[in-house]
Order: C-alpha cells, then sequence, then structure tokens
C-alpha cells in the first residue's frame, strides 16, 4: 500500500506561537533553511501519522501577503510554490482581528485552509469566542488551542492529516468600487494557468504583489493600473489601503458576532483608570496631581535647600576663620 503524502503551511504574525505549534507537531526532525536569496529564514519537518507522510513548512511571521516587505514576499512565494494541501493559519485568541485580516488573504488566494485560535487560555479570562459560529461564517475548520499545553493539537493534526482544510467560498465585502474593478478584471482573463483562486489573484494584482503580475496578460495589468489610479483620483487613497481597511472592517464585524466578554467585577487598578480616562472627574483629577507635584518640588525644594545650606555653613565656616587668621 502506496503511503500517502500531504504538505501543511503554517503562516501567522510574529509571537502568535507559530514556533510552538510547529515544534510540538515536528519534534526535533525540522531543518532550518534561508530562502534562496535572502536572509529570511523558514522550517521544513516531517513526520509520520497513522501512515500518512506529513511535510510542514513553518513560514516567515509576517502580518500580510502584500508583498511588501521581505517576510511577506517569502511567505507568499512558499504558498505559490509548494502549494500546501492545507495551510494553518494560527491566531492569537486573545487579539483576534489581524489574524482575520491575515485567514481573509489566504483564504481569498484559494488555498484549504484551517483556523488555529491559538493562546485561548489568555481569551478565556476576557470573552469566550462561538467557535461553531465563527466555522460557519468563514467556512473553514476552527481549532481553540493552548500550544504550549499541547491543547487542540490533537485535534489539529487528525485534521490536517485526513481531511486537510477546505476551499471556502466566504468572501470579504469590498467597496462596491473595488467590486466593480475586481468583476472587470476577472472577465477580462479567459485562460487561468495557476491554481490559485482567480479572484485572489486580483486582488494580488490590485496591490501591486509582482509575484504574481507575470500570470496576466500584457492588456490585464494595463486596464488594472488604469483602474487604480481612476480609483485613486475619486478616493484619494490607494486602492490597497482601502482594500486592507475593509478587511479590518470585515474583521471587527465578525468579532462582534461571535465574540462576548465575560461579565467580571473590575480591580481597583481599573477603576481608578476608568475613572481618569472620563473628562469627570479626570480633569479635576489631573489638575489636583499637577497642583500636589507643583506644591511638592516646591516644599521638597525649599527643604532640602535650607538643609544643604546649613550643612554647607557648618562644614566650612571654621575653614574660612583659620584661612583668615593665616592671612591676616
Amino acid at each position: 500500500m502506496m503511503t500517502k503524502e500531504r504538505t501543511v503551511a503554517l503562516i501567522g504574525h510574529p509571537n502568535v506561537g507559530k514556533s510552538v505549534v510547529f515544534s510540538r507537531l515536528t519534534g526535533v526532525s525540522a531543518v532550518s533553511s534561508n530562502y534562496p536569496g535572502t536572509t529570511v529564514e523558514f522550517q521544513e519537518g516531517r513526520v509520520v501519522h497513522n501512515g500518512i507522510n506529513l511535510t510542514r513548512y513553518d513560514l516567515p511571521g509576517t502580518y500580510g501577503l502584500t508583498g511588501v516587505t521581505e517576510d511577506e514576499k517569502v511567505a507568499t512565494r512558499l504558498l505559490a510554490e509548494k502549494n500546501p494541501d492545507c495551510v494553518v493559519v494560527i491566531a492569537d485568541a486573545s487579539r483576534l482581528e489581524p489574524s482575520l485580516v491575515l485567514a481573509f488573504q489566504v483564504i481569498e488566494l484559494g488555498h484549504p485552509t484551517v483556523l488555529l485560535l491559538n493562546q485561548m487560555d489568555i481569551a478565556r479570562k476576557r470573552y469566550t469566542i462561538d467557535v461553531k459560529k465563527l466555522e460557519s461564517i468563514l467556512k473553514i475548520p476552527v481549532v481553540p488551542s493552548v500550544a504550549l499545553t499541547g491543547e487542540g493539537l490533537d485535534e489539529l493534526v487528525k485534521l490536517i492529516a485526513h481531511d486537510g482544510g477546505k476551499t471556502s467560498d466566504f468572501r470579504v465585502s469590498y467597496d462596491s468600487h473595488i467590486e466593480d474593478i475586481i468583476k472587470g478584471l476577472e472577465d477580462k482573463v479567459t485562460t487561468w494557468p495557476s491554481a490559485n483562486s482567480r479572484r485572489g489573484m486580483v486582488l494580488k494584482l490590485l496591490e501591486g504583489n509582482e509575484l504574481f503580475s507575470h500570470l496576466f496578460d500584457e492588456s490585464v495589468k494595463l486596464k488594472a493600473e488604469a483602474e487604480k489610479k481612476r480609483f485613486e483620483e475619486h478616493h484619494k487613497e490607494p486602492i490597497e489601503v482601502h482594500m486592507n481597511r475593509d478587511r479590518y472592517g470585515e474583521a471587527g464585524r465578525i468579532i462582534s458576532d461571535v465574540v462576548s466578554p465575560i461579565p467580571r467585577k473590575m480591580t481597583r487598578r481599573e477603576r481608578a483608570s476608568e475613572l481618569t480616562m472620563r473628562p469627570w472627574p479626570g480633569i479635576p483629577i489631573l489638575l489636583i496631581v499637577l497642583l500636589s507635584v507643583f506644591l511638592i518640588m516646591v516644599v521638597a525644594g525649599a527643604t532640602i535647600e535650607t538643609v544643604l545650606v546649613v550643612i554647607y555653613k557648618d562644614a566650612t565656616s571654621g575653614l574660612f576663620e583659620d584661612l583668615a587668621g593665616l592671612i591676616g
């Protein structure tokens, strides 16, 4: 019986626990490499799970796939070159919004995706996350996790080994002008040589991602540039800036639907902070603090001056008298 092969890419922001997840999934059998022509490092590891060879790639930490920074370029290229069977987007569950924006970009490119909600131990102290509802919105598997303790990682391994991620038809609701531009460019693309989603690649073209521009005919690229110029003239900002703001707006709407704060009593420090953040009594408190600091400085300064003068006189008065006697 032939052994099945499956490739998995782990992607996420810096400091979301991606390396911890990779280490727990792969163990010691990992190799670190620099991407050719760069100093950006990624890791590759292999493990066998129930007769399935899993090759895992730990992509460099990145905040997006727009191809602006070196890390973004390498992460985007690795996804295109490896074309993994599953992309695991590792999110910080305690700060979900930016991770959702990254997940949107992976989904847009047509990659089978799993969302791993890491650091759930921190998130649970602040709010509850309706995982099932989040799954139904994004139309991909969502797995709660605490990588440091291994919570959720067995479920993740079973998922990526046997079912893999799901290609989702979830779409960010962009500005109507942007949607019209996307539709117009998609209509001009008659043949498509890439495994990536046509819509996702059009979005990358509009973002100016040079990695994928060669896949488009010259006429499509010229039309995209003309549309971007018209958009900027009309909206007074680049189209890629507007697109990213729309993604964050979409992430905020989703969070408002699936996240519920946990009611709890405020600590003394939090109550004091709450008081100082309001005009009343925040401004009076500020004035009292400033006046107190001023009075303390004046009174303390005068006291210190008096003490220093007395010490100086006591230390030097005899010296000057002896010196006067010697001179006389």
